[in-house]
This record gives structure tokens, C-alpha cells and sequence, in this order.
């Protein structure tokens, strides 16, 4: 069984996780002796090509998709951008206007401004109070046309899932379909989400977000959507994204997806009761607000298993993570790409949370080695130090 170390209670893992066991080992393996380029066609080079095929092959086959549509990027940001920009028609040509909703991960949203300073139209369709999409008026967005969209699946500071389903039916009876991109990164073995059944063209994946290794993307490109590369070089990966591919993070990473194939109702059965149990605790108390769906599972407009967030009245949130974190309670004030800079919290704003009490939110995210046991002490320390903050400020 998974377990973190008795000295910590690690609740960031929407943020980056411990690798698992098996990733660990598989990695350690092609550092040290299948450690061949792929690109060369000695013995070497073809062991590693076959261990990029297989991982191809695990993650396609959580997706249900074919391996052939996939791109290995160095992480779910570089996905996101290769999706975006290597999608985009030239500006000024008809529908080149591109929607996203109000509360994309900061590699989709800075893509998005950056795009709009390029001369492109960006609409960011907002969401309600729970952080999930409007459609009415999303439908209202896309009516005189677009030529991308991008949603992601699962909220990364709140859990919200969002529509994908329905926003795919709604662009399919458009007179020009858009392409659909959705930012899979949080969903990928938390919830089930197959890109092609659900409408998608284009979908992100992270590897340290599944207890992974670092630096590991991935991009699914459904067969006939055209695009563009936005790194040149020596034409790996049938010249869509060059450069030598990260043999160690992809053998981890298809160890991470056959972790998950293995046991696929593992974030209900665990996950879930693990987020029930800390809302319970946390969100119950007085002068504590829940941010989000409260309910868990694996519809539009409930949270995925894995994430909650909270509000604590009269505490900064910045505070109370450092504090908590000198004792071996680890979370977060949100994104961790976001994290380190000053002034509001662009999510909460979107979804029409007051400044004060998106000052006080705090993320938990949960992963294979947390468990019920870590529940009670958890909630104690976090309480304690709320209640020692409060009184600070009184």
C-alpha cells in the first residue's frame, strides 16, 4: 500500500505528485541502461524507440484512443501552447477569433493574451459561481463563429468539471465547427475522459500530475486536424515536435498509465471519501467556506475526487501555507504557476468571490499515497493554526 513518510502530510498533488514506485524503477532503467536516442538505428536506438511505443500505447489505451495521435511534449504547458498556436490560421483570415473560458490554467490564459496582442479576437467566456462554464453564454460566444476552442476538463484550484461534452454539441451544430481543445491535465486518471468520444480535437496530459516524472507531456491530435509545429529542428515525432524525445520521462510515464489501467475505480473508491471526509472536517467549521461543487464524481458541475477548496474567514492563505508547511502539512493558495505572483486570484475573481474571501483559499489535492489515517491529524493542525491566526489578527 502507498503511504507518505510519518514526518509529512503531502496534500498539493494537483500541483506535482511523488512518483510511484514503478515510475521510479522504469525511469531509473533508462537512465542508466536503456539509455539509447531513439532516433538511432543501432540496438540502443531501437530499445528506446520501442519503450516510447509502449508508453504511447498505455496512455492511448486509457484514453481509447490510437498511439499514433499522440505527441510527447516536456509537460502539460508546452502541450497547451503546441495545441493553441499550433492550431491557430493565419490573423486576419475569416474566424480567427478564439474562445476560452475565464478560468484556464495560466498556460492556456497567457497564450490566449498573448494571442489577442497578436491582432486575434479572444473571448473568455465566464463561468458561474461554482466555476462552471455558462453555456447560454457560451453559446453566445461562439454564434458568429470561432476558429478555436479551448475548456479544460477538470479545474485545477477548484475541481470544477466542466461541460466538455455539451460545449462539443454546441460547436458541432455551428456552420463552421471550431477546433476543440480541452486541458486534460487534471482529469487524466481522476475521471474517465475519452477525447475522441467526447467531441475533442486536441487534449493535454501532465505525467507528474499522475505520479509521474517531471518534465512529460503529452498532446492528443486527432488523425486529420492540421498542425503546425512550434518546435523546429531535426523532425522527431513525424515532425510535429522536434528535438530528442525525454526517454526516461516517457518510460515513466506510460508506467504511470498502466498504474491507472490497472485499477481504474481506485480515484472513486479512494480519492473521494478522502475529499469528503477533509470537506467535512474543514468546510464545516465555523467561519470556513467551500469554493466549488461540493459534490464529488464524475458529471458537469461536480468536482473531480481529488481536489477541494476552502476559504478560511480572517486568514491569509499565503500565511497559513507556510506556516503549515514548516510542520509537514503541505498544500497550496492554488496553481502553482501562479502561485508566487502578488494580487487577486484570477479564478476566484472569475467566479465572483470577494477579494476577502479569496485572500483566505486554500487548495487540498490528493494522490495515491494519502490516506484515512492522515484525515484527523490534518484537519487538528489546520484548524489549530487558523484559530492561532485569527486570534493574531483580533
Amino acid at each position: 500500500m502507498y503511504r507518505n513518510s510519518p514526518q509529512e502530510i503531502y496534500l498539493d498533488n494537483a500541483a506535482t505528485t511523488r512518483a510511484s514506485p514503478e515510475v521510479s524503477a522504469e525511469v531509473s532503467r533508462c537512465l542508466t541502461d536503456a539509455y539509447g536516442n531513439p532516433s538511432s538505428i543501432h540496438d540502443k536506438g531501437l530499445e528506446a524507440e520501442e519503450i516510447i511505443s509502449r508508453a504511447a500505447a498505455a496512455l492511448a489505451s486509457v484514453l481509447e484512443v490510437n498511439p499514433d495521435e499522440l505527441l510527447f511534449t516536456s509537460g502539460g504547458t508546452e502541450a497547451n501552447n503546441m495545441a493553441i498556436l499550433g492550431a491557430l490560421p493565419t490573423p486576419g483570415r475569416a474566424r480567427d477569433r478564439v474562445v476560452v473560458s475565464a478560468v484556464e490554467h495560466p498556460s492556456v490564459h497567457n497564450v490566449a493574451v498573448e494571442i489577442e496582442r497578436r491582432g486575434y479576437e479572444v473571448v473568455f467566456a465566464p463561468v458561474d459561481r461554482l466555476g462552471v462554464l455558462d453555456l447560454d453564454r457560451f453559446r453566445e460566444a461562439v454564434a458568429r463563429g470561432a476558429a478555436l476552442v479551448s475548456i479544460m476538463h477538470v479545474n485545477n484550484e477548484i475541481g470544477a468539471i466542466q461541460p466538455v461534452d455539451q460545449v462539443a454539441e454546441i460547436l458541432e451544430d455551428l456552420p463552421a465547427k471550431p477546433i476543440l481543445h480541452v486541458d486534460s491535465v487534471q482529469s487524466l486518471g481522476h475521471i474517465p475522459f475519452h477525447p475522441r468520444e467526447a467531441g475533442v480535437d486536441l487534449a493535454t496530459f501532465s505525467a507528474p500530475k499522475i505520479h509521474g516524472p517531471k518534465g512529460c507531456g503529452a498532446l492528443w491530435v486527432r488523425r486529420g486536424v492540421r498542425l503546425n509545429p512550434i518546435v523546429l529542428g531535426g523532425g522527431q515525432q513525424r515532425g510535429l515536435r522536434s528535438g530528442t524525445e525525454n526517454v526516461p520521462g516517457i518510460a515513466g510515464f506510460g508506467a504511470a498509465c498502466r498504474r491507472i489501467a490497472a485499477d481504474p475505480g481506485f480515484p472513486q473508491r479512494s480519492l473521494r471519501p478522502l475529499r469528503e471526509a477533509y470537506l467535512r472536517g474543514l468546510c464545516d467549521a465555523p467561519g470556513s467556506r467551500l469554493i466549488g461543487p461540493r459534490g464529488t464524481g464524475t458529471k458537469p458541475g461536480q468536482s473531480a475526487p481529488h481536489i477541494l477548496n476552502v476559504s478560511f474567514q480572517g486568514v491569509k492563505a499565503e500565511v497559513l501555507v507556510r506556516a503549515l508547511g514548516s510542520t509537514g502539512i503541505f498544500l497550496s493558495t492554488g496553481s502553482a504557476c501562479s502561485s508566487r505572483k502578488r494580487g487577486p486570484n484570477r479564478i476566484l475573481a472569475a467566479m465572483g468571490i470577494p477579494p476577502e474571501v479569496a485572500d483566505g483559499a486554500v487548495r487540498l489535492s490528493f494522490g495515491i499515497f494519502n490516506t484515512p489515517e492522515e484525515v484527523g491529524p490534518a484537519v487538528a493542525a489546520i484548524m489549530e493554526a487558523v484559530a492561532r491566526f485569527r486570534g493574531i489578527r483580533g
